[in-house]
């Protein structure tokens, strides 16, 4: 039997393991999207001005999106071109904490579903042992546990969804306008500028507001590059108005999290514990 068993780990390691890693790296992309550090955007904000002023070996920082591996680039430029540390601090600061609040308000209205979801499944709990301890049977706790563990996971599935499907473009639009915007003023060739924000490439969006502020973005890169002006009023512009669009999606899953909040709660959650109370009704009522 022993050897059996190390035979099935063997033959699992061997021949599952691409698929394990594969596994391991989707639901580590998963989280990435899911659930962004915060904290860490915090305390990166707090360290940029050290960060950007300091000599000799550069000191980590931490992660927190797409910005912590481009300030990291963004250092190596500023120490080849020696930029001023005051100028890169006054262009980064106010996008990163912008960003910050906004993915700080979006995590904050999942916690309140899920606590929501917590206070009633706590209730419900609390009265199903009740029960037991009074009438000494009661409902079936599979069927409740299975309830609202499947309504949290559902929660989280549909929540990513609509995560993905509202902010998913919107976000890759603000990385491309906040890099090209970065990037101009570490003075690098026109060339590397577009190559390593892509302002100038197509980008397939919906239609409406979003898709005429990426192809306004496209337009002045062209400008930029074709008549050699300055944009940079039209770039903070347009900025302006990509947050103001982002902020009113915002508003609009608000609402669409209510709903999906109120289906969850009604379908898993309250019908767990109806099955509390119509197992107490038949428990009372088989004792007559």
């Amino acid at each position: 039997m022993e050897i059996i068993t190390v035979l099935g780990i063997l033959f699992f390691g061997y021949f599952g393991h691409p698929w394990l890693s594969k596994a391991i790296c989707r639901g580590d992309d998963f989280y990435r999207i899911f659930w962004v550090n915060t904290k860490a955007g915090r305390e990166m904000t707090l360290e940029l001005r050290s960060f950007f002023m300091q000599k000799g070996a550069q000191n980590s920082l931490p992660q927190f999106k797409f910005f912590t591996p481009f300030i990291l680039e963004l250092r190596t430029l500023q120490l080849r071109h020696g930029l001023s540390s005051h100028l890169l601090l006054k262009s980064l600061r106010p996008l990163i904490s912008k960003d910050l609040r906004f993915e700080e308000k979006i995590q904050s209205l999942f916690l309140n579903s899920v606590g929501q979801f917590f206070i009633l499944s706590c209730f419900t709990w609390i009265f199903y042992f009740t029960s037991i301890q009074t009438l000494g049977t009661g409902s079936s706790v599979l069927a409740v546990g299975l309830l609202q563990v499947t309504g949290l996971v559902s929660f989280i599935f549909f929540y990513q969804k609509m995560r993905t499907s509202s902010f998913g473009q919107v976000d890759e639009l603000f990385k491309r306008l906040f890099l090209f915007q970065s990037l101009k003023l570490v003075g690098l060739s026109m060339g590397e500028v577009l190559g390593k924000s892509k302002a100038d490439q197509f980008l397939e969006l919906p239609k409406g507001p979003l898709r005429a502020l990426g192809q306004q973005l496209i337009s002045l890169s062209e400008k930029w590059t074709k008549e050699g002006i300055s944009i940079d009023s039209e770039l903070r512009e347009l900025l302006s108005e990509l947050n103001h669009l982002r902020e009113e999606k915002c508003r609009q899953f608000e609402l669409h999290l209510g709903g999906l909040r109120f289906i969850h709660l009604l379908g898993f959650y309250l019908f767990s514990y109806l099955l509390v109370i119509l197992g107490l009704i038949r428990q009372l009522a088989s004792s007559y």
